[in-house]
């Protein structure tokens, strides 16, 4: 529906006046204080019992009875909306339908009509960032509920902080590890296993010294004949020749020679070959087991703690994952939305237009968006208010009538113009005739 006739009488400014308005642009020109800005506060606070409330004086001054009137139709059946206005600051609404039915209800009916940008749409660019956000939100369909989009992302956002928290935690116990050799054993050692390596090594000692006790008892028993083989051969050949019985003994020295010279040799060569193991090694040992041992423990928590890292960074890594996958959750979801007006995104922190940031954009860009947004808000009542015309050049005025033309909307504009040669021409109150060139 949009305004198809308009009536006031002593309301504010205005004295009486008609109109019959043009279903797309309609100029209320003059100088100022002259009942522009009364029209539309008239058709205002007829319709919306909300703007009624800002309004403290609706009466024109010195008078006891103003009287609103709007006439709502095309293409619905005609809808007249009026309000009396009394002197005691009451007033009075009635709507009747064009075969004379009223509503019970009206300002209920009414408000349902009526959108927030519907009397001020330029009032969305001085809003701020948030506030633009959550009024396009409430306008555009989006396939994704954005708040619960919200819960599920931080929930991810934050699970993954405390895990990255963690890791940096266990980083920092690893690093405080002392260099490790690479050689240590993967278990601890026992002082008793070492001790009883100990005991294996002195049994090979004591082993070695009866071998070396048994060479002295051998030259302790045949120390002269073996020591002294010469003087062996010369008593034998003395023998020889002084004993001819003594030759079968001189046959068994012989072989005795012989059999004590290989045991002897053998022996000797036993002997030298023994090596003892060195047991201040054990000592050492010993004596470090503990500082060893502490390394080992180390070494195995060290192992713990990159085992536990690696287990963390893999989660850290799948929640980054997951939250990837949730921003492009969004973002396809935004792309899916239809928006009042081409060009026109947002984020977080608020509107976008061609990827600039809104508050950014130039003044035309700025009313090309809000004015499409107020549109888009008000479905029903297809009438929107332009408080500010005289602050837009003609450039700014086309865009905005070609708008309207687009979209099939009715505008008011209020432009300060006292050439009364331009629109509705307003003097003292009153519509009065356009002035010839």
């Amino acid at each position: 529906m949009r305004v198809i006739g308009f009536h006031a009488e002593n309301i504010k400014k205005l004295k009486v006046v008609d109109i019959d308005p043009d279903r797309t642009m309609n100029q209320l020109t003059g100088a100022n204080a002259t009942g522009k800005t009364s029209v539309l506060d008239t058709i205002a606070m007829t319709l919306s019992g909300d703007v009624l409330k800002t309004i403290s004086e609706p009466l024109r001054h010195g008078t006891e009875k103003g009287v609103g009137q709007v006439i709502l139709g095309d293409p619905e059946p005609p809808l007249t909306v009026t309000r009396t206005f009394t002197a005691n600051d009451k007033s009075y609404l009635k709507v009747e339908s064009e075969d004379g039915a009223r509503y019970p209800s009206p300002q209920k009916m009414l408000d349902a009509m009526i959108g927030k940008l519907t009397f001020d749409p330029l009032a969305f660019s001085s809003l701020k960032n948030k506030e633009q956000l959550g009024t396009l939100l409430e306008l555009v369909q989006i396939p994704i509920d954005l708040e619960q989009w919200a819960v599920d992302r931080k929930r991810i956002f934050d699970e993954r902080t405390t895990v990255n928290r963690n890791a940096t935690e266990v980083q920092g116990q690893i690093k405080g590890f002392p260099e490790l050799p690479e050689d240590l054993p993967a278990e601890e050692v026992s002082a008793a296993t070492i001790l009883q390596e100990q005991r294996a090594a002195q049994a090979v000692i004591d082993e070695n010294n009866v071998e070396r006790g048994r060479l002295g008892q051998f030259k302790d028993a045949h120390g002269y004949h073996v020591c002294t083989v010469q003087g062996l051969e010369e008593d034998i050949k003395t023998l020889e020749a002084r004993l001819v019985d003594a030759r079968n003994r001189l046959k068994a020295a012989q072989e005795e020679v012989d059999v004590a010279r290989t045991v002897y040799y053998e022996q000797v060569s036993l002997t030298e070959a023994l090596k003892d193991p060195d047991l201040s090694v054990f000592d050492q040992r010993i004596t470090e087991v503990e500082s060893t041992n502490r390394m080992v423990r180390a070494k195995a928590q060290k192992a713990e703690l990159e085992s536990k890292l690696a287990l963390i960074q893999r989660r850290s890594k799948l929640l980054t994952e997951r939250l990837t996958a949730k921003d492009a959750e969004k973002v396809d979801a935004l792309k899916a939305v239809k928006m009042p007006i081409e060009g026109l995104t947002f984020d977080d922190n608020g509107l976008f237009y061609n990827s600039v940031p809104f508050n950014q954009c130039s003044s035309g860009e700025r009313l090309k968006v809000s004015t499409a947004m107020g549109m888009a808000l008000n479905p029903k009542l297809k009438v929107m208010f332009i408080r500010d015309g005289s602050l837009l050049d003609t450039k700014h005025r086309a865009i905005l009538h070609q708008m309207a033309l687009d979209n099939d909307y009715q505008l008011w504009m209020e432009v300060t113009d006292d050439t009364g040669k331009v629109g509705i021409y307003f003097e003292d109150g009153e519509i009065v005739e356009p002035k010839q060139s």
